[in-house]
């Protein structure tokens, strides 16, 4: 068996590293996305964000469409292409 890679086999990436990008994502669409909601909801207070109901639904709802549509159509998600995966 050898060390080196052949050409034909396929590049699996390490866990750790699919683990890294999937938390990036996450929070890079959870933050931006709180504070949108908060904005548009009117629900910015002094020590941050307080989403309740329709609003922190929206947050969720936002993550399902940037993996899908960051796989499809642009090859992977922003941290999985800045990170190679």
């Amino acid at each position: 068996m050898t060390l080196l890679r052949s050409a034909a086999s396929p590049h699996r990436p390490r866990p750790l590293i699919q683990l890294v990008a999937a938390t990036l994502d996450l929070f890079t669409v959870f933050i931006p996305a709180a504070f949108i909601a908060a904005t548009f909801a009117g629900s910015i207070t002094p020590n941050g964000n307080q989403l309740n109901g329709w609003p922190a639904l929206c947050v969720f709802a936002r993550t399902g469409p940037y993996v899908v549509f960051g796989k499809k159509l642009f090859g992977g998600t922003i941290w999985q292409r800045l990170l190679k995966i």
